[in-house]
């Protein structure tokens, strides 16, 4: 049970940094600078991410159990996982306005930012061609959300000091975020082992 747990632990760390989906995989990266312009809406999108990468993972790893006896199987599983994640946006979609309807009239397209982005869709082919079994599919859909979640954050801070700063006037705004976010990855690119090529 301890090494379970362990597992676990390590699978969403390494979801949450080493594999970053922003930082590491530039996934969803075009959405994050969107959803940088209303600050309000982080951290719903946040959460939003996380709950759509979790079940999509969860819906993904039964369709890839049913797909591993099709012939020609790696034709069919990119359509299967996307439409994995559009059922599971329909899911969280219509529960949300049974359950929260004012709340989703306010955040509502949040929802549709975070599912229809090609992040979801990359935690999901990664947890599958890694082999991962429901539960660590489970944990890295989690964390998966948690690192675009903390990358959003981290680049909102930085964008908001840097707008104090003294930045040349072609710098300002989103290329210096770009640049930051760039310097970002290639440190987190380092930090998990690999050389740049010379």
């Amino acid at each position: 049970m301890r090494q379970l747990l362990f597992d676990f632990m390590v699978t969403a760390l390494i979801a949450i940094f080493v594999e970053n989906a922003v930082f590491a995989r530039a996934l969803g990266s075009t959405k994050l600078m969107v959803v940088l312009r209303k600050p309000r809406s982080v951290l719903p999108m946040g959460v939003s991410l996380t709950l759509v990468t979790t079940l999509s993972a969860v819906f993904a790893w039964t369709a890839g159990s049913f797909l591993k006896n099709l012939p020609h199987r790696y034709l069919w599983e990119p359509l299967a996982y996307a439409v994995c994640v559009i059922v599971v946006y329909l899911i969280v979609r219509f529960a949300w306005l049974q359950l929260m309807p004012k709340t989703y009239e306010r955040f509502g397209g949040v929802l549709t930012t975070a599912s229809l982005n090609c992040a979801v869709l990359g935690v999901v082919l990664l947890s599958v061609r890694q082999s991962m079994d429901l539960g660590h599919s489970i944990v890295f859909g989690i964390g998966s959300g948690i690192g675009f979640t903390f990358a959003m954050l981290l680049v909102r801070e930085i964008e908001d000091r840097l707008m104090a700063a003294n930045v040349p006037k072609a710098f300002k705004g989103l290329p210096i975020t770009l640049l930051f976010v760039g310097i970002l990855a290639l440190a987190l690119y380092g930090l998990v082992g690999h050389q740049l090529p010379t």
